[in-house]
């Protein structure tokens, strides 16, 4: 009883760590992405200012080229999808994943089109850590991938929610053994990922996961219905 108890007490002592760290994260990466927006716009302004005056200047058409080619490559205002996603936890845990993509050269593209409605079914700490399993899988798999992509979904379905990370994978392969440990595609790799995942899942029967690979897509799927 008094093991139960302590363990319990250890496990609460972590969440509670691990949302503190999330939570300052997400707030010093939306303070970066809102200040580069607020640059963005104004910045642009000061440019259409002056382009009446000076579009027949040389070295302000190379301006123009400069900031569209450099601008357009920044992180801050590509995910403006993520105002829709709300809870905290979940925020965090995609900003930084999104984060690491960048960190690591990986192009990356995030969609949640409507604001993501409270996710019920799971534990919030269960579905963070099948976040960044899948978030994992997919940029170790890309790190030496030739040409690497990865597109990330978030949406509300009929039933509950649905997350949706994809990447591009080299040739074909059989998905069903990668819920196995030790097996994987990346080399070098522990291939702990997917059976983790399935782990995790195995304790609900409303939360469901699916992988394939079609057209060098790798796809892993996770649905959460509401309890």
């Amino acid at each position: 009883m008094v093991l139960g108890i302590s363990r319990q007490i250890r496990k609460a002592s972590v969440d509670k760590k691990t949302t503190e760290t999330l939570l300052f994260y997400t707030k010093q990466l939306e303070e970066s992405q809102r200040s580069l927006r607020q640059f963005k716009h104004d910045y642009q302004n000061i440019l259409i200012s002056m382009e009446a005056e000076l579009k027949d200047n040389d070295n302000f058409k190379e301006l123009l080229a400069y900031s569209a080619s450099h601008l357009e490559k920044s992180k801050a205002w590509r995910f403006n999808d993520l105002d829709n996603v709300s809870d905290p936890e979940i925020k965090s845990i995609v900003i930084s994943k999104l984060d690491n993509c960048f960190t690591n050269s990986l192009p990356v593209s995030f969609e949640c089109r409507q604001p993501l409605r409270e996710i019920q079914g799971i534990n919030k700490f269960d579905l963070i850590r099948l976040l960044g399993i899948a978030f994992d899988n997919a940029i170790e798999a890309s790190e030496n991938f030739t040409a690497p992509e990865i597109k990330v979904l978030l949406l509300n379905t009929d039933v509950g929610f649905e997350f949706e990370i994809r990447n591009k994978v080299a040739g074909t392969f059989d998905t069903t053994k990668l819920q196995q440990a030790g097996v994987t595609t990346k080399e070098g790799h522990a291939g702990l990922g997917l059976a983790s995942a399935q782990a995790i899942i195995s304790n609900y029967n409303n939360v469901f996961l699916a992988h394939a690979i079609k057209d060098n897509w790798f796809t892993f799927t996770l649905s959460v219905n509401k309890a």
